[in-house]
């Protein structure tokens, strides 16, 4: 679990460096040419080419982020290729938007809402991976003998094992949250973390139990 973690938060990810790049280029590539010769399709192209730009900044910071600490313990976080953000969903989505992007730049399509589809899968795909990346990147649980360390990028919340009471549901986050004796919650994680389902069953193993 050491060496994952370490690939996944104490290094430079190379990939989502190179992926922004990319999408930086791709988004450029779409706002300074002339590839439609019908103005709505003109402008969706610029907006998709303006949302890949922003979405290539995202991996650049993804790909760049890393955590500054080196605790010990169980690290439950979100794995590489497991989850909704993982690398296989998070590549997928990408080629999709890839594609949709170019096929909006190179198919002379003169229909517009048969642009607006491609438009769409691009701009929606584009930012949804680039927010998995940085997802992906910044969030990890650490159990640590008599304590759980909950970091979001750099930040670290420090909660004794003994405060945590229960566990439950968040409909709002999509995923589970740790509650203290009087109900409040102590920190949340997502079930869609390849490491996330695991943290409920270590959890269940001591005693702390869903509710």
């Amino acid at each position: 679990m050491t060496e994952s973690y370490n690939k996944a938060f104490k290094n430079t990810n190379f990939r989502e460096l190179l992926y922004g790049l990319f999408n930086i280029l791709l988004g450029v590539y779409g706002l300074v040419g002339v590839f439609n010769d019908i103005y709505v399709i003109t402008i969706f192209i610029k907006i998709v080419g303006v949302c890949f730009i922003i979405s290539g900044f995202i991996r650049l910071l993804a790909g760049l982020f890393k955590k500054n600490y080196d605790f010990q313990g169980i690290f439950y976080c979100h794995a590489d290729d497991i989850g909704l953000y993982g690398n296989s969903t998070n590549n997928g989505f990408m080629i999709l938007a890839w594609v949709n992007y170019l096929l909006l730049l190179w198919a002379n399509i003169v229909d517009v809402p048969s642009a607006a589809i491609p438009m769409a899968v691009a701009v929606v795909f584009s930012l949804w991976t680039a927010y998995g990346a940085l997802y992906r990147r910044s969030r990890c649980i650490i159990a640590c003998d008599d304590k759980v360390i909950f970091s979001k990028w750099n930040n670290h919340q420090v909660i004794q094992f003994s405060d945590i009471k229960s566990y439950t549901d968040s409909k709002s986050f999509g995923g589970y949250k740790a509650l203290d004796q009087s109900g409040a919650t102590l920190f949340r994680w997502s079930k869609f973390w390849g490491e996330g389902k695991r943290f409920c069953d270590y959890l269940d193993s001591h005693n702390i139990n869903y509710r």
